[in-house]
């Protein structure tokens, strides 16, 4: 090469972007965008469109061999999936979720997927953080409900809770939030009450907020 520095390496499935010519998948979805169930990932990420091959219409996926494709919609009406990077839950390795901790290791029937998990307003800039579902919502929005620790139903619809109300009994429950482990400001920067969601958790696993 004549010249200048050589380009930075295209970006894989899971990593944070800020414009979609940085993704090897030409694609880049925002925190200030809708395209994630609705709402952002934190500070943005690379990934694909996998919704057809979800449906049957594609036979090949077009997701990377680091990545699978998960649905992100909990409406049938509206099937939405992106190709999100695998990762080995309990891990230790600090290259899990190429080390962000604004992404949590979630378990599934087979390894895990790196989902975005949000902490604070900052990793949705101009927008908001959703302690519930831990994407980032329009800046404006305005969240309602019941605060970290608090008794809540869970059989409650819709949840009372700013976050999730997480059963404790059939009837009874405490308002939390997900979170990652080993995130500094998790949890209102109460990181020791970040607790991983499986008992051999380790950092970059997904958690709960949890009252110490």
């Amino acid at each position: 090469m004549l010249g200048g520095a050589a380009p930075a390496p295209w970006r894989e499935d899971g990593e944070n972007c800020t414009y979609s010519d940085e993704c090897l998948s030409w694609n880049c979805l925002l925190p200030q965008g809708t395209d994630f169930a609705g709402a952002g990932p934190a500070n943005g990420m690379c990934s694909r469109d996998c919704t057809e091959y979800l449906l049957g219409n594609l036979s090949e996926s077009p997701c990377s061999p680091s990545s699978t494709c998960v649905s992100v919609s909990s409406d049938p009406a509206k099937p939405q999936a992106w190709c999100l990077a695998r990762c080995a839950p309990g891990s230790s390795d600090s290259t899990k979720c190429f080390g962000r901790l604004d992404i949590a290791c979630v378990p599934q029937s087979s390894g895990g997927v790196c989902m975005p998990v949000c902490a604070t307003d900052n990793d949705c800039s101009p927008g908001v953080c959703d302690p519930a579902s831990g994407l980032c919502l329009p800046q404006g929005t305005v969240l309602s409900g019941a605060p970290d620790g608090s008794a809540c139903d869970p059989s409650a619809d819709p949840d009372t809770c700013v976050g999730v109300c997480r059963p404790n009994t059939p009837t009874e429950g405490t308002c939390t939030r997900p979170c990652v482990v080993g995130r500094l400001d998790a949890c209102g920067g109460n990181p020791d009450k970040c607790s991983g969601s499986m008992p051999d958790a380790a950092q970059g696993d997904l958690g709960v907020c949890s009252p110490l």
